[in-house]
């Protein structure tokens, strides 16, 4: 009898660690589960990163190449701006030389006309063809600069063109078919080829009438 209350403990004992056997491997099994979920959610966000890691870098690199395209293009601008200033100041000082040429120009024609006039009636008269022949290579010059003398001798005395600085008695062989007719030419005047004045002619009219010499 006690052979068969040992015997039966036994199985009761065997059947007690066979059950925590099962208890112990089934805790295994959750625990090698957990940990492949764990894995399995680690790998997934891994791989998650690893995506939002390369398009990071796809952004980054995008950005990088937007912004080196901006920075050349800004350094484009800034050359181009730079040739333009130096553009518009060689254009400055072509004009201030242009005008430098024109005054200088007109001085001496001024000049010319004023001692050509003054050797009319003297001995001296014999210089004349010379001051001509210099005159019209100034006018000639002046020309090619875009710049043209206002023909008003012999033609009605125009205010918006002219300056009347005096007056002559017309003589008796002169008809008067042109009223207040331009004798003489003091100064010439100038105008541009797109008619701009540059300035008026000063001139000598004759009188309408009788009278004596101004």
């Amino acid at each position: 009898m006690n052979w068969f209350f040992w015997k039966s403990n036994n199985y009761k004992e065997m059947d007690t660690r066979i059950e925590q056997l099962d208890e112990s491997l089934q805790q295994i099994k959750n625990i090698m589960l957990a940990m492949s979920n764990t894995v399995t959610e680690c790998w997934e966000q891994q791989e998650e990163s690893r995506g939002q890691l390369t398009k990071l870098t796809r952004l980054q690199y995008k950005s990088g190449q937007e912004m080196q395209s901006k920075l050349e293009q800004l350094a484009q601008g800034l050359q181009a701006v730079q040739q333009l200033v130096a553009s518009e100041e060689h254009v400055a000082a072509l004009k201030q030389q242009r005008q430098y040429a024109l005054e200088v120009l007109l001085t001496q024609l001024d000049d010319i006309d004023s001692v050509s006039a003054g050797l009319i009636h003297t001995e001296d008269n014999a210089w004349q063809p010379l001051f001509k022949e210099w005159a019209q290579r100034i006018i000639t010059a002046l020309a090619e600069m875009g710049i043209y003398e206002i023909p008003v001798l012999g033609k009605v005395f125009d205010p918006q063109m002219a300056i009347g600085v005096s007056s002559v008695t017309r003589p008796p062989e002169c008809a008067a078919v042109t009223p207040y007719e331009v004798a003489e030419v003091v100064k010439r005047g100038f105008i541009t080829g797109e008619g701009q004045l540059l300035r008026k002619a000063q001139v000598i009219t004759y009188q309408e009438g009788t009278g004596s010499n101004e």
